[in-house]
């Protein structure tokens, strides 16, 4: 496609971005002020950066970062739902407003859901948002079709997609970081993952992404009807197809008797029923007990025809990513590494026959699980005797 085709594009899909507002920087100020011992943690003046990146048959096409946007206030509007109002200096309070959007709250605290109503043509975007130490929001989510053909007219083909990166940062009122630190911020570590055993002596695979650039590997597994936490350390990468392995390097560890579960490297068919096992968001909001959510294989490839990826229904945020992929027998059949954070349970996980290559170039040998007794138990009790054989990653 040639480059004017997409600078019309982006332009148009910016302007469509600024909306109707009635009050003043000044009038949201006095607000915030006023009522500063009672405004939700979402409520301010926020500097707002859009990214947009437009794909071509699955390949990126154009990324654009956008300037357009600048100072925007979100303010209560009921005791769920907070409006989004466009501040920037020389906004024309005259003009058509081609968009309505809101923040709602959810049952955790810094969980909101976006929800933005277009006008010329009608089409509802929505995200999952979390408001990050109380300053930032950083979410993505996929344009309507109906939006790209009515910005591109006779420009439009079969293969154009588009997504908005937003990034929000909070301008006023300032506010005390250190009143939303969480367990990760107070104890140093800068993130999470989770991983599983793949050997009784300490081995364990994971993402190359979980650990990438850490300094420091700290694993949290129960073990003993107890929660422990081991040194550990990274032994092989592969970063190409998202893999590593690390190992406990910990006086204290001691190894497993045997893993109940088996590796299972063959593919496995769409419609097949999985299940996740992961922490979560472990350090901020979801805590750190290990999580079950299920669904099918949705496809032999992944993003773009991956052959090395499986596209899955299973729920996954981050922080599950590196956790065990299961088959309803209890194999584990791959490496839950990605998701879609723009569509519904549109998730990914590497095949296993890709960790057993890595597994074969290790310097040292090891002995893989091999059990298939767990298959004839009740799925209740195969979660709660697999959870023990997962862990949570920490890095700094």
């Amino acid at each position: 496609m040639k480059k004017s085709i997409f600078s019309i594009l982006l332009l148009t899909l910016s302007s469509g971005l600024l909306g109707q507002c009635l009050q003043s920087k000044d009038a949201f100020i006095d607000y915030f002020k006023k009522y500063s011992a009672s405004l939700d943690p979402i409520e301010g003046i926020w500097t707002l950066n859009c990214v947009t990146r437009i794909y071509y048959n699955g390949i990126l096409n154009s990324e654009h970062n956008d300037v357009v946007l600048s100072k925007w206030a979100i303010k209560r509007e009921s005791e769920i739902s907070f409006g989004v109002c466009d501040i920037s200096e020389g906004q024309n309070s005259n003009e058509a407003s081609t968009f309505k959007a809101s923040f709602e709250t959810s049952a955790i605290g810094s969980i909101y859901t976006y929800k933005c109503n277009y006008f010329n043509p009608n089409w509802i975007g929505k995200a999952i948002v979390e408001l990050n130490e109380g300053v930032i929001l950083d979410y993505t989510f996929q344009i309507a079709d109906v939006s790209i053909r009515h910005m591109m007219q006779k420009n439009y083909k079969t293969g154009f997609t588009a997504y908005w990166h937003f990034i929000w940062t909070k301008t006023y009122p300032t506010i005390n970081t250190s009143s939303y630190n969480n367990s990760s911020a107070s104890s140093g570590w800068t993130g999470n993952g989770s991983g599983f055993f793949i050997d009784k002596n300490g081995y364990i695979a994971t993402n190359f992404h979980v650990i990438d650039g850490a300094s420091e590997i700290e694993v949290d597994f129960v073990k003993d009807d107890q929660k422990q936490s081991f040194k550990a350390k990274v032994i092989s990468s592969d970063k190409q197809n998202d893999l590593s392995i690390i190992k406990i390097e910990d006086e204290k560890f001691k190894p497993f008797v045997k893993l109940p579960y088996s590796l299972k490297s063959t593919i496995s068919d769409v419609g097949s029923n999985v299940f996740a096992l992961g922490y979560p968001l472990a350090l901020t909001i979801m805590g750190d007990e290990v999580k079950f959510t299920d669904g099918k294989i949705s496809s032999k490839t992944g993003f773009q025809g991956d052959i090395t990826t499986y596209q899955i229904s299973v729920p996954v945020q981050p922080g599950s990513s590196g956790g065990p992929l299961f088959d309803y027998d209890g194999n584990i059949i791959g490496i839950v590494n990605a998701k879609i954070m723009a569509a519904d349970n549109v998730s990914y996980a590497i095949k296993l026959a890709y960790l057993k290559n890595l597994i074969d170039v290790l310097p040292d040998i090891l002995s893989l699980p091999n059990d298939i007794s767990i298959a004839q138990k009740p799925l209740t009790e195969k979660i709660k005797e697999l959870s023990n054989y997962v862990v949570l990653i920490k890095i700094r």
